[in-house]
């Protein structure tokens, strides 16, 4: 699959984004390496630290340890050592060490008896060693200007820590009447109307209109890079719509399951499809073909069963849980 997406890269053409120079707080561009380079740091230092709180209220040596924990309070066995190696997500970009995880993944029983005094050591001392404090900080472009570091989103490698940013954070009230103002230190949070989370945009009237619209910019995006597969003649049918499976109808209906979907936002999502079904076939006017025969040409079924299918798949993910669960309650 990752040999699958680096060629479909290949045939689209698409390539990295150049290093954009960036302006210091004043508004001057500064295009020397150097200046740019100090201008991020003092940019990622302004947006990831916070101060520490003073009140005696946050000493979290006062609370009482529950003698109810579910998690054994005893040192990692090499055992589980072994068991988390093995969990360990590949493909995935290493840190400040340069280690991935397929490295630790060779021979995971001599990496567990390795790694399992260190772990010891550290569990003891209850002191994390400097080197697991350092992370890499990858910047990603978002919408507007990019010489404006606030339109950068960072990413640090392999740092756990988590900081609150007051100046980034928004809230939303939904059938709440209650008017007062949150607070963070000196900061006033923003309430706004909608919000995206994790690619999903989430509004105070709880619709799924504007998510809808979102996916569908999106996946209109995705299909128009791919028109050199799309017109390929090389390509046989079964790989093209396997690739529009994957990298194209994904997109549209990425969080479907939770949508509360109605007759004119099924009619909507219905009609794009058949229009890159259509395209992908070869079917131009004033050529004609019905959507039954456009979907047995090509085994699709209509969205709304999709929905419905991708719907009761989660439903069902969700009841397997054990009981208790917040996904289960839910």
């Amino acid at each position: 699959m990752r040999s699958l997406y680096q060629i479909i890269s290949q045939l689209t053409g698409s390539c990295h984004r150049r290093t954009q120079p960036v302006r210091d707080p004043d508004g001057r561009l500064l295009t020397d390496d150097e200046a740019q380079l100090q201008r991020w740091r003092q940019h990622f230092m302004e947006i990831s630290c916070t101060e520490q709180p003073s009140s005696t209220q946050d000493n979290f040596r006062s609370i009482v340890p529950s003698n109810n924990l579910r998690i054994s309070p005893t040192a990692p066995s090499i055992r589980e050592i072994k068991d988390a190696i093995r969990k360990l997500k590949r493909n995935k970009a290493a840190g400040d060490d340069g280690i991935p995880a397929e490295l630790l993944q060779i021979n995971t029983q001599l990496m567990a008896e390795t790694l399992h005094p260190h772990f010891n050591n550290i569990w003891e001392s209850e002191r994390i060693p400097t080197s697991w404090k350092k992370g890499i900080i990858i910047k990603l472009p978002k919408k507007g200007d990019l010489s404006d570091c606030n339109n950068w989103r960072g990413i640090t490698l392999l740092n756990t820590s988590y900081k609150i940013n007051a100046s980034k954070t928004k809230a939303m009230r939904i059938n709440n009447s209650n008017t007062n103002n949150i607070t963070i230190g000196d900061n006033t949070i923003e309430f706004v109307d909608s919000f995206t989370y994790l690619g999903t945009i989430i509004t105070s009237n709880g619709g799924v209109e504007s998510d809808v619209e979102n996916r569908l910019r999106k996946t209109r995006s995705a299909f128009g890079r791919l028109h050199r597969v799309w017109r390929n003649q090389q390509i046989n049918r079964k790989t093209k719509l396997g690739i529009f499976n994957s990298c194209v109808k994904s997109i549209l209906l990425y969080g479907s399951e939770t949508w509360l979907t109605n007759q004119r936002i099924l009619m909507k999502l219905q009609a794009y499809i058949n229009k890159c079904l259509r395209i992908i076939l070869g079917v131009f006017w004033p050529d004609r073909i019905s959507n039954e025969d456009l979907w047995h040409c090509t085994g699709e079924v209509p969205i709304q069963e999709q929905i419905k299918k991708r719907k009761w798949k989660w439903i069902g993910h969700a009841l397997r849980k054990e009981p208790g669960s917040k996904k289960k309650n839910c």
